[in-house]
């Protein structure tokens, strides 16, 4: 059994996958704890949590704290169980459902990156599958083509004709494949494509007299 979790998003979800078949779904809008969010999860599909075997986790881009979460969540998993642990682009995630629910030609993934930014990547989706035509690229939300056909969480925030599609762990396992490699979670890391950079607070000044 597959653990899939997406929490890339504003609307977090977790699923159990056996094969491509969804087994249990749940999701939460409310930023809920993981752990109640996957006492959900069990708890509607009557499967003890010792029938995981494999976790896959959306890698995003998005939200910083909610791939962090999952992360930390398929980290633990792996350390007290030895399970392989996998990750997702949520960029792939969303282009993969996009082509399932019948997006053709060309098509923008865009995902809100904060701060006016936007996460983008070009993909061309056919009858027989999708192909992206470039790298995922953080840029300025203003310089999208206005003829793009955009697609993702927030889509119509910067196109009306925009299409909304939130990446769902439900579909995880048919993006990756079902033969999941043998991975460590420690190793995976979020997809944060703007370079970190802070600057150091200067010294408090006190006053001891």
């Amino acid at each position: 059994m597959i653990l899939g979790l997406e929490f890339s998003s504003a609307i977090r979800s977790a699923a159990l996958l056996d094969g491509n078949v969804v087994i249990a779904r749940v999701e939460a809008s409310d930023h809920s704890a993981p752990v109640l969010l996957l006492e959900r999860l069990f708890q509607q599909a009557e499967l003890p949590v010792t029938k995981i075997n494999s976790i896959i986790v959306g890698l995003g881009p998005g939200s910083y704290t909610g791939i962090r979460s999952s992360l930390a969540l398929a980290q633990g998993w792996q350390l007290g169980r030895n399970i392989p642990v996998e990750g997702v682009s949520s960029a792939e995630l969303i282009a993969f459902q996009a082509w399932h629910g019948g997006v053709r030609n060309v098509a923008t993934v865009v995902i809100d990156a904060q701060r006016g930014d936007v996460y983008k990547a070009d993909y061309e989706f056919a009858e027989s599958g999708f192909r992206a035509l470039g790298e995922l690229a953080i840029m300025p939300a203003n310089a999208l083509s206005t003829d793009a056909k955009l697609i993702g969480p927030e889509a119509t925030k910067w196109n009306v004709m925009g299409t909304t599609i939130v990446p769902d762990a439900a579909h995880l396992n048919q993006v990756l494949g079902v033969a999941l490699p043998s991975g460590a979670a420690n190793l995976l890391e979020p997809i944060y494509l703007r370079e970190t950079n802070f600057i150091k607070a200067a010294p408090s000044k006190r006053n001891f007299e």
